[in-house]
């Protein structure tokens, strides 16, 4: 009964009608999907592609705050202090007092930051209200001016100031292209899914006409049965043979249903109900083999692999961080020496006005100069070993470039003779499948003149299913070289539309980087 009701629903789900695209079909009973429509919903809502997606924007505003380096800074300060003490005889003899007491308050207003070449500086204004035992009032100190300090050795070459800067710029490129490595092997799990599902339906139909050919061989043989013209043991033989391919329909039908499964769990769009019957509309010989030339894929192969393969730009801008990382380190190698400089005026005077009418008088100016030499007494141990680990992290990254081009390049090669020989093995199936075909008619026609018999008709049929199945085999096969090929070079989300090349940079559509609304 289970298996009877099973064939019901494979014969009555062939017969569903076509449906609206996926926004609108929520109250169908099937959904025809073409291909574009499943790679859509996928890079809008399959969570793996959310996922990279946020690790992406993570890292592009992880490098935009490395900028924050060299942001200038307001610093406003306060301090109050306050001194009480004894004096000792000689300052009793200089003061005349036993004691001595100060109060003092200091303000400090200026900017602060970082030069692009690693230096530092502070441009700012200062004031110091005094008042002691000695004094008649207070007393007010200002000062206005610049401070800086600029490495000449360590921390100025091999480009260390912006060292952390490009690191993480670098960083970013790798984060992009990991987010397009989660995106193509995505959109090419929903291919191979989609097309796993329009071969099950192949299948299922094949199965089907396979359960059709074995009911009318059945009434055919009970007819003949009745005429005396066969015995019941070959009409026995004509059922088990009716019995054996619905339990191959039967197969076929939870086939189907696992490859809808299958695709669901990859689109993840809650707008599809869980008993909601998905089916592949586009046809599943590829289309584009028409136009194969096996000169211009290597051509176009090989060189979109060294531009856009994510795996190949991973290992490059890793390479490019690496050596970013040896700059700074053969940097941290060298003495730390600095110079240092300040100017400005100072101002003295019983109120604040007096003593800034002083500061701009410029009678009262103040500057310095000078250098800074620090070395390590033991030649910098930690600076030595980081620098050798360094030299070969790059060594490292190297050899991961490399292997990772002759792994793509001689992928792509196996590739394309994979395709073009599995081009020629499904022109051949499709040959023999039209040949199994007219073997089947022919021995029905006999059956129908009463010059063929059930076990003539059965072999002709399982043949004729037999090549069916490898010309299914072999298409599917192709299918997935091509999606191995357009993997390995890189051009999944071109083919589908979603980047594009700009000068030598890849540009990701602006739908992929902002995602769904």
């Amino acid at each position: 009964m289970i298996r009877f009701q099973l064939i019901v629903f494979a014969l009555i789900g062939s017969l569903c009608l076509a449906v609206p695209p996926l926004a609108s079909a929520d109250e169908q009973e099937g959904l025809d999907l073409t291909l574009d429509q499943v790679v859509q919903d996928v890079v809008l809502h399959n969570p793996l592609v959310r996922e990279a997606r946020l690790q992406y924007l993570i890292s592009r505003n992880e490098a935009g705050a490395e900028w924050g380096t060299f942001e200038p800074e307001l610093v406003a300060r306060y301090d109050r202090s306050e001194l009480e003490r004894e004096n000792n005889t000689l300052q009793v003899l200089q003061l005349f007092s036993d004691d001595f007491w100060e109060k003092n308050d200091e303000y400090g207003l200026g900017i602060e930051g970082t030069f692009l070449s690693g230096g530092t500086y502070r441009i700012g204004y200062s004031l110091n209200r005094m008042n002691n035992s000695e004094t008649d009032g207070r007393e007010y100190e200002t000062f206005l001016g610049i401070s800086a300090e600029q490495p000449l050795l360590k921390g100025f070459t091999h480009g260390a100031p912006t060292a952390g800067l490009r690191a993480a710029r670098q960083d970013r490129f790798v984060a992009f292209h990991s987010y397009r490595k989660q995106l193509m092997e995505t959109v090419t799990m929903a291919e191979s899914a989609y097309w796993n599902l329009a071969f099950a339906q192949e299948e299922l139909r094949m199965m089907s006409d396979s359960v059709d050919i074995a009911r009318k061989i059945l009434e055919d043989s009970r007819e003949r049965v009745k005429a005396g013209k066969m015995t019941e043991l070959d009409l026995m033989e004509t059922e088990a043979e009716l019995h054996v391919r619905l339990s191959q329909l039967a197969d076929a039908e939870q086939n189907l249903f696992d490859s809808m499964v299958q695709l669901k769990l990859l689109l993840f769009d809650t707008r599809i109900r869980p008993d909601q019957r998905l089916m592949a509309a586009d046809p599943t010989v590829p289309t584009a083999l028409e136009r194969w030339n096996p000169e211009e894929e290597r051509d176009f192969s090989l060189t979109w692999a060294l531009r856009a393969q994510p795996d190949f730009m991973m290992r490059l801008e890793e390479l490019q961080r690496e050596r970013i990382i040896l700059g700074f380190q053969q940097d941290q190698r060298l003495p730390e020496l600095n110079l240092k400089g300040s100017a400005g005026f100072n101002g003295l005077g019983d109120s604040l006005g007096e003593s800034m009418e002083k500061i701009g008088s410029f009678d009262y100016p103040a500057w310095s100069v000078g250098l800074e030499l620090r070395i390590p007494v033991l030649l910098g141990i930690r600076e030595k070993y980081g620098l050798e680990a360094a030299i070969l992290k790059g060594k490292l990254a190297e050899a991961r470039l490399e292997a990772m081009e002759y792994e793509i390049m001689n992928s792509i090669e196996t590739l394309l003779l994979k395709v073009t020989t599995l081009r020629s093995r499904v022109e051949n199936a499709h040959k023999v499948v039209e040949f199994r075909e007219h073997m089947l008619e022919t021995e029905l026609s006999r059956m129908e003149a009463g010059k063929s018999n059930s076990q003539l008709i059965y072999a002709a049929e399982e043949k004729l299913t037999e090549a069916r199945r490898w010309e299914l085999e072999s298409i599917a096969a192709l299918r997935e070289a091509m999606m191995q090929l357009a993997y390995f070079r890189g051009s999944v989300l071109l083919d589908q539309g979603f980047e594009r090349i700009e000068g030598e940079q890849v540009v990701l559509s602006e739908q992929l980087l902002m995602g769904a609304p």
